[in-house]
């Protein structure tokens, strides 16, 4: 579980971490929310492991949400 607080950590990070910000998605307003395929993307660039996979990728997506509640 340390490596899936350390990504979220990373996420979060001001700098190179995920956008979050409010959005529209079909005339409904979401705050502080980021979207699943850029966060994706930020896994396949900055996980060397996953070395561009985005099935791998989608896989720690889904690990590191489930494990960090």
């Amino acid at each position: 579980m340390f490596i899936y607080d350390k990504i979220v950590t990373a996420m979060k990070h001001p700098d190179y971490g995920l956008e979050v910000r409010d959005r529209r998605y079909r005339f409904v307003k979401y705050k502080n929310c980021f979207i699943g395929s850029q966060a994706i993307e930020w896994l396949c660039n900055g996980v060397p492991d996953l070395k561009r996979d985005r099935k791998k990728g989608n896989v720690v997506g889904w690990t590191t949400l489930f494990e960090t509640q």
